[in-house]
């Protein structure tokens, strides 16, 4: 009997429902679900008693929040394919944003967005990735670029890299990193969870504790 051809897609389809199995295993309906309103306002309650603590106390809550609303299996296959992707198998990866605490903690005013809304559909899957040798690999990519290219407008890029955070949404289209970045949180936010996942890439925790006390200080405006 001859041998099968490998087939991609077939072999996805598979995995899907292998992933449909197991959530009805364990009682999730869907990879990703989100908080009553009653779970929202309860952890922005929380939340702000950590504010009311100082800065140090509510970036420790921000840290401490578990993966409540992504099933575990997928959001296990989701960290295995990042590492993959970036060849970087011991790369820190941190669910951030409404995904993690339940809410988003900043208003978003040229979206329309108010603060403190829940984790809903109309969300993103916001992911922390830390890792200094991958920082530093687009990091020496992108200013190889922008020698090349003088035209390139990086100077909003170059404030994060020097904030420690690589945004590809800031890098043109002409660096072919960011669009390879893109293509592949494409595929596997679809493949995966069927939802929006997104990842802003830091050189160390530090970084994203800097980040995390800004927004700290803009939650206590609110």
């Amino acid at each position: 009997m001859g041998s099968q051809q490998f087939c991609p897609a077939r072999f996805a389809s598979s995995l899907s429902r292998i992933s449909l199995t197991m959530r009805q295993m364990t009682g999730w309906p869907n990879p990703v679900v989100f908080p009553s309103d009653a779970e929202r306002l309860s952890l922005i309650a929380a939340y702000r008693a950590a504010l009311g603590r100082g800065d140090e106390a509510a970036v420790q809550y921000m840290a401490d929040q578990p993966n409540r609303y992504i099933e575990p299996e997928a959001f296990d296959e989701l960290l295995r394919r990042i590492r993959k992707f970036f060849d970087a198998p011991e790369m820190e990866i941190i669910l951030v944003g409404s995904a993690a605490l339940g809410f988003s903690p900043v208003e978003k005013p040229r979206e329309g967005k108010r603060a403190f809304r829940g984790f809903s559909e109309q969300s993103d899957i916001d992911l922390a990735l830390l890792d200094p040798a991958t920082f530093d690999r687009y990091w020496l990519a992108a200013y190889r670029h922008k020698n090349r290219r003088p035209d390139w407008p990086s100077n909003l890029l170059g404030e994060y890299f020097f904030a420690g955070w690589f945004r590809p949404d800031l890098a043109p289209t002409t660096f072919a990193m960011r669009n390879q970045w893109f293509d592949f949180f494409r595929r596997v936010s679809s493949e995966v969870l069927d939802f929006h996942v997104t990842a802003g890439l830091y050189r160390s925790a530090d970084f994203l504790n800097e980040y995390r006390r800004k927004t700290c200080r803009a939650s206590r405006g609110i």
